[in-house]
């Protein structure tokens, strides 16, 4: 074989490098167009995802808006018509007063003939609305609508219900010289039902007399819902929004088509056959929800009729209430963001061929960019010290800038945040114009930092900082508020409708995956939204209460707005009063237990208690452990209460059912949190150690959460724990997602039926069906099975049919103290 010299291998040395990056950057070239094509497929599904749960978010918050004016109005039905009434009678004094006044040498009969003269035909309230004057003696001086009863003694009359009114009215200038009155009184067209009327009247000292009015509160609370069916009807939003409300007998009463108004559409049907009005009434009395149908009514601007629309029910009216966006404009608007994200993936994926292209030949290259990289180090050097110079002459203007803005984004910070606030607060009272504060939280932003570092985190953050600033009309302001937190100030916002229009144009950011490095990241924000002068008079308490509006939304779910009101501050407050006063709940002696008792259905008799925990708070009342036990796991007393909870329950059960063969048996449930903790078992052991009661008679009660929290480090303590000689029982078995594979898994003695099961089983052959199958299963692995809420002689008779082992619940006993315990045991 032929050596080979240096020659040649100087030419094989220049030659393979080239051959590598050759095939390399085929092969990521390669590797790049399979990329793009499944990254393609996955955006548009995240996207259509994405973007139907917004138009579904948008559509519920459209019609919850309308939902809590309407609420307010009814409220506020009563305190109208009395401010109304009110207004009216001191009109009428007022011209009586104008009249005594102008005639001072004529007597008392002449003016009271020119004050009801001026009086007798002023009509209000589309007509139903008149005055009437009576003497302190009861004496009628004015009565347009039965003029025959004027100058008659009506000190007797009494309303359909009794009442003396006259007496009573002249009662209230007596003592008040003016007040209000309600009464009841039969209607010209209703002679079968009477209504209540309020009524309002002043003294008129000048004559002795009383002037007053009144208004039945049914027609004047028709007058409101006339004035928002109109206000509704009118509504619109977006390309072809628009919000509808039925009675419930299917009559549509507000719609954006004139010609539906007033339609009866209970038996209308649309193109599937479906009775689609009527189904939104059902799905609106049962708590509200979507619909999808084909509507009678298409916008000129829609394609097709096929809506899908979001309902809820107003109780006090009987109204159905709606709203929804046209499956047509979705799908359009699907498309075109379909467009947009394929040409953006065939773009970048072409800048991407580019580059690697491009780098193979910058490789090249990279010896002759070496050489002129050490050739312009000297004039670099020199650069870079008269660039120092200068940068010290910008030392103080820096320093002043970094005092006022953020570091990382180059956005204000908190301390010239507050100052624009106050500043645009000032200008809107100018203006008598609103400022809307919108608080933005990032969701799964700590994921990316721990998984990512935070150098990736930090980019992300500079990034959706330069998309903010783009969205920001002249006079608006957008500050970074905290670690993954934004805030924006948006003053001369007029309507509820343009603060939306701003939170679409943050969310539409979030809408695409965000490019940080090689890396593309989908998150979400959740907002919280508060208005001056509507929800606070000052920039501290504006802030705090978007703070209180995006912590609402934060438990609510990640991508939710919520927009403050009072309920939120309301909310907040018993929130952090529960957690105070948990804290010292045990030193109180708050905590109780009570005890369900277990029945065999062999003998019927009890054989065994579950301990319940209860809680009394002198501030609070008494709070249902659906609400404190979360709690307790969040601020970390869940151990301590349960520790409480096992020590007086071994104590209690103990002191009334000794040590024995036919000993009581004794279940407690344990938090998923207390099995997190190292010394858990240990602790658990010696309580019941030091109580003295056999470690038999104890079952521990757990749920499906204890696993799929944490099922590496739970299985061994409970392993632990059964091998100590306790029994285990899987609470709630069969409404979670892997019962069944836990039976393999967990050293389980006993399952426990869910409640909504045994609830069911009556009615539902599927409810029946799962209890007998869960049943077999633990006759088959040998468990204990006990039915819990057993509320009726039916379902025991039923379980005892099956051959279930246990059950409990109120058709035998409710949970009681431990001194009723001896006698029920017994």
């Amino acid at each position: 074989m032929e050596p080979i010299n240096d020659k040649k291998l100087l030419r094989f040395i220049r030659i393979l490098p080239v051959l590598i990056i050759s095939l390399a950057t085929l092969m990521i070239i390669g590797i790049m167009f399979h990329d793009n094509r499944v990254e393609s497929e996955e955006n548009l599904q995240s996207l259509r995802s994405d973007v139907l749960a917004q138009q579904k978010i948008r559509i519920q918050q459209e019609v919850d808006s309308v939902y809590q004016q309407l609420t307010y109005e009814k409220q506020q039905t009563e305190k109208a018509l009395k401010i109304q009434i009110k207004q009216r009678v001191y009109e009428a004094y007022d011209i009586a007063q104008a009249i005594y006044r102008e005639n001072p040498g004529k007597s008392d009969a002449e003016i009271s003939k020119q004050i009801t003269t001026a009086l007798r035909d002023i009509r209000f309230n589309d007509g139903r609305g008149y005055f009437f004057i009576y003497k302190m003696d009861g004496t009628n001086v004015l009565l347009p609508h039965l003029p025959h009863m004027e100058g008659s003694d009506r000190w007797e009359m009494l309303d359909s219900r009794s009442a003396p009114i006259i007496q009573d009215l002249a009662a209230i200038v007596n003592d008040s010289n003016e007040g209000y009155h309600r009464w009841w009184f039969y209607k010209p067209q209703d002679l079968i039902n009477d209504h209540d009327k309020i009524g309002f009247v002043k003294k008129f000292e000048p004559l002795n007399w009383f002037i007053g009015t009144g208004e039945y509160v049914v027609d004047f609370e028709k007058d409101v819902q006339k004035r928002l069916l109109a206000w509704i009807s009118e509504i619109r939003y977006g390309n072809s929004g628009y919000i509808f409300v039925i009675e419930s007998d299917g009559n549509i009463i507000a719609h954006q088509d004139k010609n539906l108004r007033g339609f009866q559409g209970i038996d209308l049907k649309d193109e599937n056959n479906k009775y689609y009005i009527k189904e939104m009434l059902d799905i609106a009395q049962l708590g509200g929800g979507f619909a999808r149908y084909n509507s009678i009514f298409k916008p000129p601007n829609v394609e097709r009729a096929d809506k899908m629309s979001y309902v809820r029910w107003f109780d006090k009216w009987q109204w159905t209430i709606g709203t929804g966006f046209y499956i047509s404009e979705f799908d359009a608007y699907f498309a075109e963001k379909e467009q947009v994200i394929l040409k953006q993936n065939r773009e970048e994926l072409i800048k991407l061929v580019l580059f690697s292209f491009l780098l193979a030949s910058v490789m090249s290259f990279f010896a002759a960019f070496l050489s002129g990289k050490v050739s312009s180090r000297f004039r670099n050097f020199q650069a870079k010290i008269n660039h120092d110079f200068t940068e010290l002459n910008k030392t103080k203007d820096k320093m002043q800038h970094l005092a006022l803005y953020d570091s990382l984004t180059d956005l204000p910070n908190r301390i010239q945040f507050n100052h624009t606030v106050k500043q645009q607060i000032i200008e809107s009272d100018d203006k008598g114009s609103s400022l809307a504060i919108i608080l933005i939280g990032l969701d799964g932003f700590k994921k990316i930092n721990d998984q990512y570092g935070h150098a990736t985190g930090d980019k992300l953050l500079a990034i959706l900082s330069r998309k903010f600033e783009l969205i920001l009309d002249k006079e608006d302001t957008v500050s970074r508020f905290g670690g993954d937190e934004f805030i924006f100030c948006l003053p001369n916002v007029g309507t509820r409708s343009e603060i939306e229009e701003r939170v679409s144009l943050i969310q539409e950011i979030f809408l695409d995956r965000i490019p940080v490095e090689q890396k593309k990241f989908h998150i979400s924000a959740t907002i919280g939204v508060a208005t001056y002068p509507y929800d606070a008079v000052s920039a501290e308490e504006l802030i705090t209460n978007a703070d209180i509006a995006l912590y609402k939304a934060k438990s609510n779910g990640n991508g939710t707005v919520v927009y403050f009101d009072s309920t939120l501050a309301a909310k907040l407050e018993y929130d952090f009063l529960m957690e105070e006063q948990l804290r010292g709940a045990l030193k109180r002696n708050e905590i109780s237990v009570v005890y369900q008792p277990q029945i065999s259905i062999g003998s019927e008799k009890v054989v065994g208690v579950e301990a319940l925990c209860r809680w009394k708070n002198a501030k609070l009342g008494q709070v249902s452990p659906e609400e404190f036990i979360s709690v307790a796991e969040d601020i970390d007393v869940i151990h301590d209460i349960g520790q409480f909870v096992l020590k007086t329950a071994c104590a209690d059960v103990l002191s009334y059912s000794p040590n024995g063969d036919n000993a009581i048996k004794l279940s407690v449930n344990i938090s998923p949190s207390q099995l997190k903790l190292l010394s858990f078992a240990d602790d658990f052991y010696s309580t019941v150690i030091d109580s003295s009661i056999d470690i038999e008679r104890i079952t521990i009660e757990i749920t499906e959460n204890v696993l799929l929290e944490d099922q590496e480090s739970a299985l061994p303590i409970l392993q632990e724990l059964r091998d100590l000689g306790f029994g285990i029982s899987l609470d709630d078995f069969g409404t979670g997602f892997s019962s069944l594979s836990y039976l393999n898994n967990l050293p389980v003695t006993e399952i426990k039926v869910d409640r909504t099961f045994v609830d069911k089983m009556l009615v539902s052959e599927q409810s029946d069906s799962l209890i007998k199958a869960i049943l077999a299963i633990g006759h088959t692995c040998g468990l204990v099975v006990v039915a819990e809420g057993v509320e009726e002689a039916a379902q025991y008779q039923r379980l005892k049919e099956y051959d279930c082992t246990l059950v409990q619940g109120y058709y035998f006993y409710k949970p009681m103290e431990i001194q009723k315990l001896l006698y029920v045991s017994k």
